[in-house]
């Protein structure tokens, strides 16, 4: 017989409590120091890996690069300037028409008295106080003359910009805009101004409106 003692079989009883009670491999408890380990390991394995800052740096320095290399462009913004505008009074009696074109107006004389004549008044354009020349043909009112007055220079250049619209501010009769400024008659605006359309007046009035040029 052998002198050696006998060692007894581990029963599965013996086996389970042993590997109860051996240590993980994270070296936390079980339990709550198990959850410990977890959470640690868990903080080990994003150590590593770029955070939310580190990614908007990158995003902002590469911005800077591509502007600094031309490859895209910033466009200022540039607000929108206001439309062309020219704003007319004159002293109306009978049928007249102002002619725009470029930065020159005139009058046209129909019937009646011409603008400014039947009481001694300008015309204002903007404000531009304009006295305009007259034939005087036949009288000293030009007569329902079919004549032109004298020009004036140096106006915003409202018909180049068609098409254009009328605001009236103050009129006695009729004011309409009888011809648009196009290519084909090289861009000339007429403004119709009609005292004659009312009834039972007498003498001239004042007529105000505002021509505005498309933007």
């Amino acid at each position: 017989m052998s002198s050696f003692p006998k060692i007894k079989d581990r029963t599965w009883r013996e086996n389970l409590l042993d590997r109860r009670h051996r240590p993980r491999l994270g070296g936390g408890q079980p339990g709550k120091d198990g959850r410990e380990g977890a959470r640690s390991r868990r903080r080990e394995e994003t150590v590593g890996r770029p955070g939310r800052a580190k990614w908007l740096a990158f995003f902002v320095l590469s911005v800077f690069f591509l502007l600094g290399c031309g490859a895209v462009r910033v466009v200022p913004f540039a607000p929108s300037s206001p439309p062309l505008t020219l704003r007319i009074r004159a002293r109306i009696d009978g049928l007249s028409r102002l002619v725009i074109q470029e930065d020159t107006a005139y009058w046209f004389h129909l019937i009646a008295s011409a603008p400014g004549r039947w009481i001694p008044a300008p015309t204002f354009l903007n404000e531009i106080e304009w006295n305009p020349d007259w034939p005087d043909v036949p009288d000293r009112n030009n007569q329902s003359c079919l004549c032109s007055s004298s020009a004036i220079h140096g106006l915003p250049p409202i018909a180049q910009h068609p098409p254009i619209s009328l605001e009236i501010v103050q009129a006695r009769g009729i004011v309409t805009i009888v011809q648009q400024p196009s290519p084909r008659n090289d861009f000339t605006l007429i403004v119709e101004f009609d005292d004659l359309t009312p009834p039972d007046t007498y003498g001239d009035e004042w007529y105000e409106v505002i021509l505005i040029a498309s933007p």
